[in-house]
C-alpha cells in the first residue's frame, strides 16, 4: 500500500510552506542535513532544497 497522490501533494504542500516560512540560518540546516550546499543567500538555498524535497521525481531535462 503506497501513499496516494492527495497525501504526496499535502506533503509537498506542507514542505513549500516549510521552506517559505524558514529563515537563512533554517535553511541552512536543512541544507546540511540533505547534503546540499549551504552557500549562497537566502533564495538560492531555498530553491536548491525545492529542488531537492519537491522536484526530485520530475525530468526537467531539455532532452524529456
Amino acid at each position: 500500500m503506497g501513499i496516494d497522490f492527495g497525501d504526496y501533494l499535502s506533503n509537498q504542500q506542507d514542505m513549500l510552506s516549510r521552506l517559505y516560512q524558514s529563515k537563512l540560518d533554517d535553511l541552512r540546516e536543512m541544507a546540511t542535513e540533505a547534503g546540499l550546499s549551504k552557500a549562497g543567500n537566502v533564495e538560492t538555498i531555498r530553491v536548491r532544497l525545492i529542488v531537492h524535497h519537491c522536484l526530485s521525481e520530475w525530468d526537467l531535462s531539455w532532452e524529456a
